[in-house]
């Protein structure tokens, strides 16, 4: 079992790094963003540089439980490809759907990049807020 203490020092340096990503941003992700903030798209906060399950997460759509990540031209490394695909898997087992984009996708085809965020993340509120209004069963009566 980890230490409280070393539990606490990772999250701090996840934190960190998100802080430092955020201003590193690529240029790609910036043009996102610009779209993305102050609900613009969709009305749900959306963070970018986000800390969730071990990941920073391009951008985060908590309302949704829905990842963005916008890559660039090193992930169609096979290497690359593998370690996405893994992290992937990861992130999606915390019920988060993650939708991939390429930096080239949101630089020539930023309205169709909004339009398909636009739709997941509300079906994906749609369903959340679904949930929410149905009464769990009443187990143990008769």
């Amino acid at each position: 079992m980890e230490s409280p203490n070393r539990v606490r020092k990772a999250k701090r340096e996840l934190v960190d790094a998100a802080r430092d990503l955020r201003v590193q941003q690529t240029y790609a992700e910036s043009v996102l963003w610009n779209e993305l903030r102050g609900n613009r798209l969709i009305k749900a906060r959306v963070r970018r540089q986000h800390p969730v399950g071990g990941f920073v997460l391009d951008f985060w759509i908590p309302a949704a439980r829905l990842a963005i990540e916008v890559d660039g031209s090193i992930h169609d490394d096979p290497k690359y490809r593998a370690q996405d695909a893994a992290r992937t898997e990861i992130i999606e087992a915390y019920d988060i759907q993650l939708i991939r984009f390429q930096n080239t996708d949101v630089l020539n085809n930023l309205d169709s990049v909004l339009q398909q965020i636009k739709v997941v993340a509300e079906e994906r509120i749609a369903k959340a807020d679904l949930k929410t209004l149905v009464p769990s069963p009443r187990i143990g009566r008769g």
